[in-house]
Parts: structure tokens; C-alpha cells; sequence
């Protein structure tokens, strides 16, 4: 009994899933750092430039999966108010939204691997060749930013399934770690930035699109489908801005009593 218990208690651990959710993102991240690392070192640069942008574009990567490990380290009190657990949930159903959106990649990669196990038969010269093939990479890499996706989900749904006098009770002397604040802090102003870049982006994309079909003397794209991208992008990002956000206004002040806590701007301490 005791074992469905913690099973089903198992969601509402903020911890265990921070945990899952950490290691999805680091196996997430590595595709897609990889061919950035790639891209970059194919453009004509001075070196102190591409090791820069590399450099920067790992930093930023790392910001995200090394909240979600201080999340999982952090043994200090969060309160999640209505407010906070509201916003949680709601986020966790657009981000759903948004990942169920790429579906057909999802569905691709069931196709792809299905049809390579035919070729796998063939022995293994085939696998080598179906191990190369760049296919199989984009593909891995869908499976694997999916999982990711999903793990982040399940820690929103962990976070709107908390309860106030529960999450005050379990450790009301513990503050949250100074790892845990400080990340938390970095993050929120680090995709702060990043999604009112992408906000400008959504602005300005129209005038852009047009400008650049002008100079280069061509029809200008479908201007729907760019917009698309262009708005997925940023209510994809200002999904995961969310979490740092929640964290953030989750922790207990020492100068507040529990039941007048409320979110504090961004600014505040």
C-alpha cells in the first residue's frame, strides 16, 4: 500500500521530477549544440569570434538544465500560492499544445526506425550506413527534444499539484539553497532577454521579410507560415521562462508571514 502510495505521490515531488527533467534537457541539448558548434565553425570568422558564439550559445543552453539540477538539489522551503500553481498549470497545457504541434516529427521518427530495422537484417554494413546517415540524427534528435518537452511538463503539472500548508510544513526553517537563488535569478534574467528578443522578433518580422525579399529582388515568402514560426518560437520560449518565474515567487521570505506571500516582480529579492 505504501508503494502506490509514493507512486502516486510521485508527480507532486518537485525534486524527483526537476531530476528527470534536468537529465532530458542535457540529452536534449546535445544535438542541437553540436550542429550549432558545426555552423559556426563553417563561417568565415576571425577565431576569437566563432569561439565566442560557440562559447556564448553552450552558456545559454546550460542555463535552463542547470536550474532544473539546483531545483533538484534544493532541499529549502517553496510555497506555491493559487496564483503561481494557476500559472503553472496553464502554461503546462499551451506547452503542450506547442509540443503536440510537432507530432508529425514524433510520428517520422516511428516510421523512420521502423523501416530501418528491415535494413538492420541486412547486417552490419547496413547499420553502419543507418548509424551515419544524418537522418538518423535529426530524427534521435526529435525523440530526444520531445522527452525533454514532456519532462518539462510533468514539472509544471508538479508544481500546480502543490499544496500551500504542505510545501510551508515540510521544511518552514529551511530557506532555499544560495545555488538554487542565484540560478534562478540568472535564468529569469537571461530568458527575460531572450523572450522580449523574440517578442520584437514577432513585431518587426513583416517589415523584415519584406525588406530583405525587396533588396534581394524576389517575391517576398508566404507571410503566414513565417509569422507561425515566428509566434511558436515565442510562446515556446515565454513557456519556459515560466518555470525560473514560478521558482522565483516561490520562495519563503523570512520577513513575510506564509498567507500574505504573494508573486514579487522580477526586481524584488
Amino acid at each position: 500500500m505504501s508503494r502506490i502510495n509514493s507512486v502516486a505521490a510521485w508527480p507532486s515531488d518537485i525534486r524527483k521530477v526537476a531530476r528527470i527533467t534536468f537529465l532530458t534537457a542535457v540529452l536534449g541539448l546535445l544535438i542541437p549544440l553540436w550542429r550549432e558548434t558545426q555552423q559556426v565553425a563553417a563561417i568565415r570568422l576571425p577565431e576569437l569570434a566563432r569561439v565566442s558564439i560557440i562559447g556564448f550559445g553552450y552558456l545559454f543552453g546550460a542555463v535552463l538544465p542547470v536550474f532544473y539540477f539546483a531545483l533538484y538539489r534544493n532541499e529549502g522551503t517553496l510555497r506555491f500560492p493559487k496564483p503561481l500553481r494557476r500559472l503553472s498549470l496553464v502554461t503546462a497545457v499551451v506547452f503542450a499544445l506547442l509540443a503536440a504541434w510537432s507530432l508529425p516529427d514524433w510520428i517520422g521518427f516511428i516510421d523512420y526506425f521502423s523501416s530501418a530495422t528491415v535494413e538492420w537484417r541486412r547486417g552490419s554494413a547496413a547499420v553502419l550506413a543507418f548509424v551515419r546517415d544524418p537522418r538518423t540524427v535529426n530524427e534521435v534528435g526529435h525523440l530526444l527534444n520531445g522527452c525533454s518537452n514532456l519532462a518539462y511538463i510533468l514539472l509544471l503539472v508538479a508544481f500546480y499539484r502543490q499544496s500551500d500548508s504542505e510545501s510551508v510544513a515540510a521544511a518552514a526553517d529551511l530557506p532555499p539553497s544560495a545555488f538554487l537563488r542565484w540560478v534562478t535569478k540568472v535564468a529569469l534574467i537571461a530568458y527575460g532577454i531572450w523572450v522580449a528578443f523574440n517578442l520584437v522578433r514577432v513585431v518587426i518580422a513583416p517589415f523584415a521579410i519584406r525588406v530583405a525579399a525587396f533588396k534581394a529582388g524576389v517575391r517576398p515568402p508566404h507571410l503566414g507560415h513565417v509569422m507561425m514560426e515566428v509566434i511558436e518560437m515565442l510562446l515556446s520560449q515565454a513557456c519556459l521562462f515560466v518555470a525560473p518565474y514560478v521558482v522565483y515567487n516561490s520562495w519563503l521570505r523570512r520577513d513575510e508571514p506564509p498567507d500574505e506571500i504573494q508573486p514579487a516582480s522580477l526586481l524584488g529579492t
